[in-house]
C-alpha cells in the first residue's frame, strides 16, 4: 500500500475517533445498558496539548427528564489537577448507579468530561430501572376454590436475573400476596375463595428490587382468567306460611351464584297436598312472581312446594288451615247444601219459609251435597237459609204442598259426579278420535303443529308409525334428548323426493319426526333410541343428513335451501295403554328452530349443547355470538360405520 494511502487512513481513524475522545480527553466505551444499582466502572485518560491547573469534571446527560426532549444532567465526578504539556494523567471512575447519584436520570445517556477548555463526549448507553415480567397460568377458567398456579421469569432490562420482591392481586377478590423472588424465576399457588364471583378476573404482577427501603428496578404486568358461575343456593320465597283453603299463594324461586348474586335458571316447581299428592307441576323462571289459586277443598296441613334448579332441590311447607264452609242454593222448590270446605261439615241450618223456621242438622263429607225439597201450600213465598256463616234468600219461590215443611231427597255424593264427568270425558274422547282418524284418512298422512314449553308435543303409537322402537317396554318419567330442527325452504316435488329420503333415515335412526310448516323435527330421545350420548348421536346424525342433501344439491339443477339447528334438554316421557306421548320441557323446540333460521346450511349449537357433545366432534364458536358451528367429525370411517351400524341395529329390534 502506498504510504499516501496509509495517510489517509491514519488521518480518517483519527477523525473518527475525535468526537468520541475531544483530543485530549480520552473515555472508555461504556456498557450498551446498565440498571438501577449496577456498577459503572470506566477510565479517562487526561492528555492536553498545553499546561491546565484546573478541575476535570465528568457529568452524566439523560434525554428523559428534560422538557420538550431537552438533555439534563448530573453531576459525576470533579477533581482538580495541573499538567503539563503531552503529560497525561488517568483518572478511573467507579461508582453505583442509584437514584441518589442518577438524581432522577434515565433513559438515552452520555457522558461528557471538561478540562480546561477540552470536552469529550462518551457513546450513548441506556439507563434503565425497567424489569421485564413474563408469566403464564395454568388455566383461564377456575371455580370458586380452585387452586390457581402461576410461573414465570422476571429480568432486568440488561438481561440479568432480579433477586428482589413479588406482588400478586387479583382485582374484585380478597387475593393479594408478596414474596421474595431469587434468580429471575418464581412459581407459587393460590386458592381463588369459595365465594368468588363469577366472570372475568385480572391478575396484576408486579416485581421489583430495593436498596434498603426504597424501591429501585420494577416492572408489572397483567393477565386474565375468568371465575365460572356455579349455582350454589336456591331458595323459595311465599307471601303467606299460612292460608284458608280458596286463597290464593304468591311464590317465586331464586337461584344464587357462589357470591349470593341472584341468577337467572330455569326451575322445576312441584306442590304437594298435606296427604302427598301432586296438585301442580310446571317449569318457571327463577326470580319470576306465580300465583296459584288454592281451591276450598285442600285437606288441611301442611301443603309443599319443591323447587328443583339443576341439582339442587328445596321445599316450603305452608300450613292450609281448617275451613268448615257450605254453599247454600235454592234451585226452584229445593235447598241445595253442599260443602265447599275442606273438612267434615257438622252445621245446623235455618231455613225459614214465610214466617215459619226450621232447624236441620247436616253432616256432609268433603264435596257432599243435599238437596231439601221446601213444602208449602200452593203460592210464591219468602225463603232464606243460613248456617251462621253462609247464608242466601229469594223472595218469589212458587212451592206446593199440604202444609209449611222441609223434606230431605238424600245426599248426592260428589263420586256420582265425577264418575259421570269420567263417562262424558271418554265419550268426547272416542268422538274426537273418530274425527282425527277420518281427518288423517283424507289427507292421507299426520302432520300436527309442534308446540312447545311444558306442553305435549305430541301423541304418537310406535308400531303405526312404523317406528323400531316398542313403546310397550318404555317406562315413563323424564329422559334425556336432543331436537334436530330442520328450516326448507320452498320444495317442488323432485325436492320433497330427497327430504322424504332425509326423514327415512332420521326415523331408521331411532327419531320421531315432526311436521311444522317448514320446519321438520327430529326429536331423538336416550330411551327411545338406545344410547347414552344422545347429543353427540343427534349431531352425527344432523351430520348424514347435510351430506345427504349436500350431496343432492351438487348435481340438482334445483338445490335444496336449508338451515339446521341443534339444541338438547329434557322430554317427558308417559306409556299409555301402548301410546307412548313426549312432552318437552322448557325452551328447546323454539331454540333449535330458531337456530335453523339462522343456519344457511351449517349445523349450528347453542352453548349449552356445545359443552355436551363428545371430543370428535369440532365445533368452532360464531363470532360475536354464543353459538357454535359443527365443523368436523374427526374419524369419518368410524362415524359412518357407527352409522350403519346403529340403523343395521334399529332394524333387527
Amino acid at each position: 500500500m502506498k504510504r499516501g494511502t496509509l495517510a489517509l487512513v491514519f488521518f480518517i481513524v483519527v477523525f473518527i475517533a475525535l468526537p468520541f475522545s475531544g483530543a485530549e480527553i480520552l473515555i472508555d466505551q461504556p456498557s450498551e445498558i446498565y440498571s438501577l444499582g449496577d456498577k459503572l466502572s470506566l477510565g479517562v485518560l487526561l492528555k492536553p496539548g498545553k499546561a491546565v491547573n484546573d478541575f476535570f469534571s465528568l457529568s452524566l446527560h439523560c434525554s428523559n427528564s428534560g422538557a420538550n426532549g431537552s438533555l439534563s444532567k448530573t453531576l459525576i465526578f470533579m477533581s482538580p489537577f495541573s499538567l503539563g504539556p503531552e503529560e497525561e494523567k488517568k483518572v478511573d471512575i467507579d461508582f453505583s448507579i442509584n437514584k441518589k447519584i442518577l438524581n432522577g436520570l434515565t433513559g438515552e445517556c452520555y457522558l461528557e468530561g471538561t478540562f480546561g477548555e477540552d470536552v469529550a463526549k462518551s457513546q450513548g448507553f441506556e439507563i434503565s430501572d425497567e424489569i421485564e415480567i413474563d408469566f403464564e397460568l395454568d388455566d383461564k377458567k377456575y371455580s370458586p376454590g380452585e387452586q390457581v398456579n402461576i410461573s414465570g421469569e422476571a429480568f432486568l432490562k440488561n438481561g440479568e436475573a432480579v433477586s428482589g420482591y413479588i406482588e400478586i392481586s387479583i382485582d374484585s377478590l380478597d387475593v393479594k400476596t408478596t414474596r421474595a423472588i431469587e434468580n429471575g424465576f418464581f412459581s407459587f399457588v393460590f386458592a381463588l375463595p369459595k365465594t368468588s364471583s363469577p366472570g372475568e378476573k385480572e391478575v396484576s404482577v408486579s416485581v421489583y428490587e430495593t436498596d434498603g427501603s426504597e424501591k429501585t428496578n420494577h416492572g408489572s404486568s397483567t393477565t386474565s382468567f375468568s371465575v365460572k358461575e356455579l349455582l350454589s343456593e336456591i331458595e323459595i320465597f311465599v307471601n303467606s306460611h299460612e292460608i284458608d283453603p280458596g286463597e290464593k299463594i304468591l311464590y317465586k324461586v331464586e337461584a344464587y351464584d357462589q357470591a349470593g348474586n341472584s341468577i337467572p335458571r330455569e326451575a322445576s316447581v312441584s306442590i304437594y297436598s298435606a296427604k302427598g299428592s301432586l296438585i301442580l307441576e310446571k317449569i318457571t323462571k327463577t326470580g319470576e312472581e306465580i300465583e296459584h289459586m288454592t281451591e276450598g277443598n285442600y285437606t288441611p296441613g301442611y301443603l309443599k312446594i319443591v323447587a328443583e334448579v339443576e341439582d339442587l332441590e328445596k321445599d316450603k311447607l305452608i300450613y292450609v288451615a281448617e275451613k268448615q264452609v257450605a254453599d247454600l242454593t235454592i234451585v226452584n222448590n229445593t235447598l241445595v247444601v253442599t260443602n265447599t270446605g275442606n273438612v267434615r261439615y257438622v252445621k245446623s241450618i235455618e231455613i225459614k219459609i214465610g214466617e215459619k223456621a226450621i232447624i236441620k242438622d247436616v253432616d256432609l263429607d268433603v264435596g257432599e251435597k243435599k238437596i231439601f225439597r221446601l213444602y208449602a201450600p200452593d203460592g210464591e213465598y219468602s225463603v232464606f237459609a243460613r248456617d251462621g256463616i253462609s247464608e242466601i234468600s229469594s223472595n218469589s219461590v212458587s212451592l206446593t204442598g199440604k202444609a209449611i215443611d222441609v223434606g230431605e231427597l238424600g245426599g248426592i255424593n260428589s263420586v256420582f259426579f265425577i264418575v259421570l264427568a269420567i263417562i262424558l270425558l271418554i265419550l268426547i274422547g272416542l268422538i274426537y278420535l273418530l274425527y282425527r282418524y277420518r281427518k288423517i284418512r283424507r289427507s292421507g298422512g299426520l302432520k300436527e303443529p309442534v308446540k312447545h314449553g311444558l306442553t305435549k308435543v305430541q301423541d304418537f303409537k310406535t308400531k303405526a308409525e312404523g317406528s323400531n322402537q316398542t313403546s310397550a317396554f318404555i317406562s315413563g318419567g323424564r329422559d334425556q334428548a336432543a331436537v334436530i330442527s330442520i328450516k326448507f325452504g320452498e320444495l317442488d316435488k323432485n325436492q320433497e323426493h330427497v327430504v322424504s329420503k332425509v326423514l327415512s333415515f332420521a326415523k331408521e335412526s331411532g327419531a320421531k319426526i315432526y311436521v311444522n310448516g317448514e320446519y321438520r323435527l327430529i326429536v331423538l330421545s336416550s330411551k327411545i333410541s338406545k344410547v347414552k350420548d344422545v347429543d353427540s348421536f343427534a349431531v352425527k346424525v344432523a351430520n348424514h343428513i347435510t351430506e345427504i342433501l349436500k350431496a343432492y344439491n351438487v348435481k340438482a339443477r334445483k338445490p335444496v335451501r336449508f338451515g339446521i339447528g341443534i339444541n338438547n334438554g329434557q322430554i317427558i316421557l308417559e306409556n299409555s295403554s301402548g301410546e307412548l306421548k313426549l312432552t318437552a320441557v322448557g325452551n328447546m323446540i323454539p331454540v333449535a328452530k330458531r337456530l335453523s333460521g339462522i343456519s344457511k346450511g351449517e349445523i349450528i349449537l347453542p352453548e349449552n349443547a356445545r359443552g355436551r357433545i363428545s371430543g370428535d366432534i369440532k365445533v368452532q364458536k360464531l363470532k360475536g355470538t354464543r353459538l357454535w358451528e359443527v365443523k368436523e367429525i374427526v374419524n369419518r370411517e368410524k362415524h359412518n360405520k357407527f352409522m350403519k351400524d346403529f340403523v343395521r341395529k334399529q332394524e333387527k329390534t
